[in-house]
């Protein structure tokens, strides 16, 4: 579940995932900043990046995936 604030109106939304192939736990200081990984991902949508049995696990910035006008829809819908 995400909660987005818009204009002091405060709305939650549920996510559905296709396929989850695991869950980790990982500290936050482990999140590295996507452009110490190279020009190969793009940040406007991620937190960050970090590194997990040789492969770089990306972190999704749910809340920057949807526009605002998305969010409006989401809150005229409560």
């Amino acid at each position: 579940v995400i909660e987005f604030e818009q204009q002091n109106v405060y709305s939650k939304l549920g996510l559905i995932a296709d396929k989850v192939l695991g869950v980790l736990n990982i500290k936050v200081t482990d999140i590295q900043p996507v452009m110490e990984f190279g020009n190969y991902f793009n940040p406007e949508f991620l937190k960050g990046a970090f590194k997990y049995k040789e492969q770089i696990i990306t972190v999704l910035d749910i809340k920057k995936i949807f526009s605002e006008d998305e969010i409006s829809i989401i809150n005229k819908t409560k």
